[in-house]
């Protein structure tokens, strides 16, 4: 494949535009400070009933993405290898960007009532984030040459800065003024910020999802690869002509 097609690159580069919202807005801003706010026992302490087990909510927090980026590491070798051998390297981005995007966007359930399922949507989003990332990341070899990565590495991440920040500040204006938007629940605000997260994400991912090749480095070697039984997964999993 030619290397260093402008809207290839632009198009890669607008994955980082569309994903990191979630960083900012789930891991690092309002969900943190909503989860703190949501996450309290029936007297107002932070000490929560996690499936029976006394627990505090910030102890929570802090498991929850101890698991999920655990669980990222153990999924991904895996993954990885039967995308390399399958092809199917897209395929692989677009289900962990799905399944971000749309646990992002069903936070907006997070209730009290709902803390159990909101922890696990939260540890899903953090592994279809992370998991999008790895796949994300292995495009830049395929489409760019060497003596170019840092320059759209660096154009990415700019991009990723400013839409994350974009979406952070409509979010915040919805908080700190929701009469504005004719809100009058207080905790919606936060809530339609975790779907806007979601939402954002998918749209988004819609441009390097049609420029990105499909990613069939693999299937061009051959697919041998060094374990029979990945390729025993593979195949089992998807069938290569």
């Amino acid at each position: 494949m030619k290397k260093n097609i402008p809207s290839v690159i632009n198009a890669w580069c607008m994955y980082d535009w569309a994903n990191s919202v979630h960083a900012l807005v789930i891991v690092s801003s309002i969900f943190p400070v909503y989860f703190s706010a949501t996450a309290l026992s029936a007297s107002g302490t932070p000490d929560v009933d996690f499936f029976g087990t006394p627990i505090k909510s910030s102890v929570l927090f802090s498991y929850t993405v101890s698991v999920s980026f655990l669980i990222t590491a153990l999924l991904i070798p895996i993954c990885t290898a039967i995308a390399d051998f399958t092809g199917k390297k897209k395929r692989f981005m677009q289900f962990f960007c799905y399944t971000g995007a749309i646990s992002c966007m069903l936070l907006y359930f997070f209730t009290k009532e709902t803390l159990i399922s909101a922890v696990f949507l939260f540890g899903i989003s953090l592994v279809g984030w992370s998991g999008s990332i790895v796949f994300y990341d292995s495009y830049l070899p395929e489409i760019a040459t060497e003596d170019r990565f840092d320059r759209y590495s660096a154009r990415g991440f700019s991009l990723g800065y400013l839409g994350s920040v974009l979406l952070l500040l409509f979010n915040l204006s919805m908080i700190l003024a929701p009469q504005f938007y004719g809100i009058t629940q207080k905790s919606l605000p936060a809530r339609i910020s975790f779907f806007t997260v979601g939402l954002w994400w998918i749209l988004f991912a819609q441009i390097p999802f049609y420029f990105l090749p499909s990613g069939n480095a693999g299937r061009e070697r051959g697919g041998q690869l060094d374990f029979p039984w990945v390729r025993g997964v593979a195949e089992s999993v998807w069938p290569v002509a």
